[in-house]
């Protein structure tokens, strides 16, 4: 099933950080937004906290852009959105609205 909502967070090397940040996207989860966590090869324990807390944890090439692609095209929803160590834990920002077709 699509979901509506698919919040990608890119990250590198942000184990300390991470499972609280991913833990205050849990009430978005429970309302059926997916939770995607893109590494860009971190060199701590980032993927493994990732792989705890998010529907999906996977590798893509280090820069912000090219993380978010790659967690927008792993999981198509009517409306992506964003995050990052720059906003406020579970504050999201809107980042496109997915392909509808």
């Amino acid at each position: 099933m699509r979901p509506a909502l698919c919040i990608v967070v890119p990250v590198l090397d942000e184990a300390p950080t991470l499972a609280p940040r991913l833990q205050a996207l849990q009430t978005y989860r429970q309302r059926g937004a997916r939770v995607v966590v893109v590494d860009g090869g971190s060199q701590d324990d980032t993927l493994a906290i990732a792989r705890q807390h998010a529907d999906l944890a996977l590798l893509a090439p280090r820069g912000r852009a090219a993380q978010m692609n790659a967690g927008a095209a792993a999981c198509p929803a009517d409306l992506q959105a964003a995050i990052n160590e720059a906003h406020a834990a579970g504050a999201v920002v809107v980042a496109s609205a997915g392909n509808t077709g």
